[in-house]
């Protein structure tokens, strides 16, 4: 899973073809934690999806815009917010999605 900036943002995510999950994570949660693990689990197994992660805590103005809060991933498929799941994600939940993204292409 690639870490990226609020600067790198629009050429990774919304700049790029395909299916993007971006993880927006604060260090000291807890349920964030839980969640990157899960990801980075994914992240292994979906070669054919693209996963960031960005520190919500030097990213306002993305925060702003897609009114995050934590944890919270968000799903993109070329280019547009397909998803926003947020509070506490289970594995189950993101593999339903990717599934249901992935097997609609």
């Amino acid at each position: 899973m690639k870490k990226i900036s609020e600067l790198d943002f629009s050429n990774e995510v919304i700049q790029t073809d395909g299916l993007q999950i971006v993880h927006f994570y604060n260090p000291y949660s807890s349920h964030s934690n839980d969640t990157d693990m899960i990801l980075e689990e994914l992240y292994k197994t979906h070669n054919d999806v693209n996963f960031f992660k960005i520190n919500l805590l030097h990213c306002g103005m993305l925060c702003d815009r897609y009114g995050i809060s934590l944890p919270c991933v968000l799903v993109f498929e070329n280019g547009v917010l397909q998803d926003l799941l947020q509070d506490v994600i289970t594995k189950d939940t993101l593999v339903t999605k990717l599934t249901s993204l992935l097997s609609s292409n």
